[in-house]
């Protein structure tokens, strides 16, 4: 695909007067009249170094100016400006003809400028811009000829969407804004004193027909074209990083890109993202010739894998480098295909490489001309840069620079679809790519009775569940199993091949420990399900369960009670050892047979030497940290996977925060309480259902902090609602400079979910996932057919009562008509969270009326039911809102009375009533009114029984009842 340069747009504005000058229009026109064949010829620029990048057309309606001035207490008066105007369009529409345009001034280079704006606030002004300003050549600054409002630029929430800058809402204020003669609008430094961008404006004018018939009128449009020249001296000279910003977002705008789209609503933007998303990822590619596939079948698993899983379990042992099965995939230190875009232009300025990413520009080599065959096949392409196809071979691609380095993430995204086993995919990976200093066991000493605490997780398998059990990590009793010798043996040499493989981890601050072990992040739902599959599918494999820290601190706390009691019984014995030392030598010194003579003592060498041992025993003493590590590192060691839940581990897991240090204070920071998970660089983490959890849930920064070798995030649909979901993948895959981009605001991630980079947003997952779907592989398995069975249920009178309002109150919420047969407001919008939350709200009440208000807890204001946490029949629920709603009745008629006395009260106030008494004495039909609601019944009767609240009602219901109670007793 071939770029035509100079590259186009347009732009159609209305301008009325007198937002352009019609003295400067006339003497311009005249003179455009006089010598009509002096512009005819179109001027570009003639320095050899300028390049001819854009053309961009302003085609401005002229409006005429009225044609009466009014005047206060006299006559209006004819407008001059009107009568200018009229002799402008009678003179243009007798020179030239209909949309044919009359040149008014040639391309100049300062024809348009910044506008500028005077602003006041609270006693002093400052200038800003504001729009742009086109000035004839030779006019003064002041004198301008339009004055254009700020054009419309959608590539500018593209780029920077939080921005509301002056410089960043149009590539032309961009381009003012870069240029070192015209004063700079940020405080900062951004820019250098060379001009990157030169403009060529050339004015026109034209008259169109307004109407039809020979009666229709005359409109006058003024066109302007302005020719955008780049200095290619000057455009590869790097600038501050806002500067390379604002260069980046000009030649954005002005390079098109050819997957761009127009602007729609949120919604429909983020369910195309989706929709491209899942159609931008593709299988693994075919085996290579002469491979043999035996090779991915590992030994210990008893299942054997289906060809579109070899495939794609080379795929994930070429992403986690492999040596021993991935020696012809080597990776390159460059960015995902896509991100940069070769452009040839011409013979003078070479090939050229963009990134549209950050807007870096960057000279890749010399122009290449195609030549043409002898038999005439194809087509002799000129040396103009228009005919030049765009092109990056590998050559040029080693001297580009490189953004997102994807050389060092060893992880892949498996995002198989469902019924495709991804989890026997990565039972696979675990079995055929081990640590390679991970000795290897035979499989008859890894099916041995694993004993000690078990959790009640077992395999099962055709109805029945396993008599083995899975242990739960326990510090004091040990890992389970090494009573026999083979697996003894086994970790024995796991602890001395792993034993000088230690390293600081800033993310977890902490001095890890490298383990072949494999751990496992899975939602509690699914714990019991990988367990099976791995004792269906890998036997041999021994794995282990950790339930968290909250789980392990019992048993650390209970060491750490042991330690500092030996610690304390030690300094209690070295100090009655002093204390008896210190009367010895006293004895010594006064003793009667010397006569009470002084003794001169000689220090006893043995007794300092044990006490400076003593010392360095106690400094040496291992606090809670090290003891922690210590233990669960040589658990882990003896078994092969550890599965855990998406837990609490957080608030552990994170490093102690940085405080300033003081002489008084006294910090042990190895008794801070860490979370083993972080203590350990494990050698693989897979990280199941990724999107779940997002880039800000605690559970995503957990698993993130992890220190590991390999990643591996899996997942059928990993993004859920919308592609923003995909940066809690990236961040656990470690993918460089994209999760970590803080700086601006997530501005790179922001600009690869737009159309404008869809190249660099499929090159970027093409490289880190994987999906394979049911259709793709359907002739290599057999799928068992789904049957769905639907069992309709009918809901109780008030199950149905509830539903029909709670449905009312979500069209409301919804902003949906009541009619479903109604149309809807042309500008009404689907709010998607809102609808999913109440369709969930519809689905619970189907189940029971408790179950959202259980869920959600007591006390939202939202509710119309306040039924309490404890789960009630439906005659209880129907009692309950009875009650309720009888004391609320009560409540508000008494509010009501109260408001008619104090009525009667501001009434016997009015002095100029002179029957004020009469008129607030007469309370019957105040009486009849509140029998009248009573319903003839005593306002009393139910106090007997709402004199005590029931156990098992809510805070908001006992609160209710207080105010009942002394509504009474007013």
């Amino acid at each position: 695909m071939t770029t035509a340069f100079p590259t186009t747009s347009s732009h159609s504005v209305e301008l009325a007067y007198p937002d352009y000058d019609i003295d400067q229009l006339v003497k311009a026109v005249d003179g455009a009249i006089k010598d009509k064949d002096k512009y005819a010829a179109h001027q570009t620029s003639s320095d050899p170094s300028h390049f001819h990048l854009h053309t961009c057309t302003i085609e401005t309606a002229l409006f005429p100016p009225k044609p009466t001035i009014p005047y206060h207490n006299r006559p209006d008066q004819p407008n001059p400006a009107y009568e200018y105007f009229t002799s402008v369009r009678e003179k243009v529409a007798a020179t030239v003809g209909p949309f044919s345009p009359l040149t008014i001034t040639s391309p100049s280079s300062n024809s348009i400028r910044p506008g500028y704006q005077f602003q006041r606030s609270y006693g002093s002004g400052r200038t800003s811009f504001y729009g742009t300003k086109v000035y004839l050549p030779g006019a003064h600054n002041k004198t301008h000829l339009a004055m254009l409002s700020p054009l419309p630029n959608t590539a500018r929430y593209e780029w920077s969407p939080t921005s509301k800058a002056w410089d960043l809402e149009h590539w032309l204020q961009t381009i003012f804004a870069l240029d070192p003669k015209i004063d700079a609008n940020r405080k900062s430094v951004y820019r250098d004193d060379k001009k990157r961008f030169h403009l060529g404006t050339g004015l026109q004018i034209c008259w169109v027909p307004d109407g039809d018939g020979p009666d229709a009128g005359i409109e006058l449009k003024l066109l302007i074209t302005i020719d955008v020249f780049v200095d290619m001296n000057a455009i590869y000279t790097s600038l501050p990083d806002v500067g390379n910003d604002l260069v980046g977002f000009v030649l954005h705008s002005l390079l098109h890109s050819p997957t761009s789209v127009q602007a729609t609503s949120e919604s429909e933007a983020r369910a195309a993202g989706l929709r491209h998303f899942y159609s931008t990822l593709r299988p693994a590619p075919d085996l290579p010739f002469n491979y043999s596939a035996r090779q991915l079948q590992p030994k210990e698993m008893v299942s054997r894998l289906l060809p579109f899983q070899t495939r794609t379990l080379r795929l994930l042992l070429q992403r986690e480098q492999a040596e021993n099965l991935s020696q012809d995939f080597k990776p390159v230190r460059s960015d995902p295909v896509g991100f940069w875009k070769g452009y040839d232009l011409g013979e003078n300025f070479g090939r050229v490489g963009y990134r549209r990413l950050t807007g870096d520009l960057t000279k890749v080599g010399l122009h290449r001309p195609i030549k043409v065959d002898r038999k005439g096949k194809g087509r002799a392409y000129d040396q103009t840069p228009e005919s030049v196809p765009d092109d990056l071979d590998e050559k040029d691609r080693e001297n580009l620079p490189v953004l997102l380095d994807l050389s060092g993430v060893r992880g892949t995204m498996l995002c198989e679809e469902m019924g495709l086993g991804k989890t026997v995919e990565a039972i696979a990976l675990i079995l055929l790519h081990r640590h390679p200093l991970s000795h290897s066991r035979s499989s008859t000493a890894t099916t041995i009775a694993q004993n000690g605490e078990t959790s009640k997780i077992g395999s099962r398998q055709n109805g029945r569940v396993d008599k083995e059990a899975v242990p739960v990590i326990d510090l004091i009793k040990g890992p389970p199993g090494l009573e026999d010798e083979a697996v003894h043996k086994w970790a024995t040499d796991e602890g001395i091949a792993f034993e000088s493989r230690q390293a600081w981890d800033d993310n977890a601050k902490l001095n890890v420990t490298e383990v072949a072990t494999t751990l496992i992040v899975t939602p509690p739902s699914l714990l019991k399900q990988w367990v099976s599959e791995m004792q269906r599918h890998a036997p041999s494999l021994r794995i282990c369960v950790y339930e968290g820290w909250k789980s392990l601190q019992r048993g650390v706390e209970k060491q750490r009670a042991a330690r500092l009691k030996a610690q304390g019984v030690k300094a209690q014995a070295e100090k009655k050892r002093k204390n008896a030392q210190f009367r010895n030598q006293t004895r010594k010194k006064y003793a009667k047979s010397k006569g009470g003579d002084r003794i001169k003592q000689e220090s006893d060498n043995e007794d300092d030497d044990d006490v400076i041992a003593t010392q360095a025993s106690v400094v040496e003493e291992e606090g809670t940290l090290q003891v922690t590590q210590r233990q669960f590192v040589e658990y882990v060691r003896a078994h092969d996977v550890v599965i855990t839940t998406y837990g609490q581990d957080l608030k552990v897991a994170t490093p102690a925060p940085p405080r300033s240090r003081r002489s008084t204070a006294k910090y042990q920071p190895n008794e801070r309480p860490r979370s083993p998970l972080v203590m350990v660089e494990w050698w693989r983490v897979i990280m199941d259902e990724v999107q779940l959890h997002g880039d800000q849930t605690d559970a995503a920064n957990m698993v993130s902090l992890i220190p590991r070798k390999n990643s591996l995030a899996v997942s059928g649909t990993p993004a859920r609602t919308d592609v923003k979901d995909l940066l809690g993948s990236l961040r656990f895959l470690r993918v460089p400079v994209l999760p970590n981009d803080n700086g601006y605001d997530h501005r790179l991630w922001h600009r690869l979910q737009q159309p404008s980079w869809r190249p660099a947003f499929e090159g970027l997952f093409r490289s880190i996932a994987v999906r394979t779907t049911k259709k793709e592989v359907a002739g290599e398995f057999n799928l068992p057919h789904q049957s769905r069975y639907v069992v309709p249920i009918e809901l109780s009178q008030i199950e149905l009562h509830y539903y029909n309002d709670t449905l009312q109150r979500t069209r409301e919420r919804l902003h949906l008509p009541a009619d479903p047969k109604e149309a809807r407001p042309p500008d009404w919008v689907l709010d998607r969270t809102l609808f999913r939350t109440c369709l969930q709200a519809l689905r619970q009440i189907c189940t029971h009326i408790q179950v959202g208000q259980m869920q959600a807890g007591v006390g939202r204001g939202d509710q119309r039911l306040h039924l309490g946490r404890s789960l009630m029949t439906m005659t209880e629920a129907l009692n309950k809102m009875i009650h309720d709603h009888t004391a609320e009745y009560l409540v508000e008629t008494r509010q009501q009375m109260r408001a008619m006395i104090r009525k009667a009260q501001l009434t016997m106030l009015d002095n100029n009533n002179d029957l004020r008494y009469l008129t607030a004495a007469n309370m019957g039909p105040v009486r009849e009114h509140l029998k009248q609601l009573l319903g003839g019944k005593d306002d009393t009767s139910e106090s007997g029984r709402e004199a005590s609240p029931e156990k098992h009602q809510s805070q908001q219901d006992k609160e209710r009842h207080a105010v009942l109670t002394a509504t009474r007793q007013t």
